[in-house]
């Protein structure tokens, strides 16, 4: 279902016992629509997961580029950054 884009990015310190996760998948659902599965939560938990549609895959890529602007201002809010520890292999 979700093929066409996923990462997968962790946010550590362990000194103020910061371990975070938060994943992004692209792809469509049954009914041939485009979705954006965000999941996140605490390392080692199963984590929320959360769907927004799209209505193409342009504007699919446009809410993940979104989201990962927010993540890229970890460090001011949770004062660690998010690494990526995985992505699709054509990404």
């Amino acid at each position: 279902m979700f093929d066409v884009f996923h990462t997968r990015l962790e946010a550590r310190l362990p000194s103020r016992n910061i371990m975070r996760f938060y994943e992004v998948s692209v792809g469509r659902d049954l009914f041939d629509e485009w979705q954006v599965a965000t999941r996140n939560g605490r390392i080692g938990a199963r984590g929320q997961l959360r769907y927004h549609t799209a209505e193409s895959r342009e504007a699919a890529m446009t809410v993940v580029g979104q989201i990962l602007k927010r993540r890229a201002t970890a460090p001011k809010r949770i004062g660690v950054a998010y690494t990526v520890v995985a992505q699709s292999p054509d990404q």
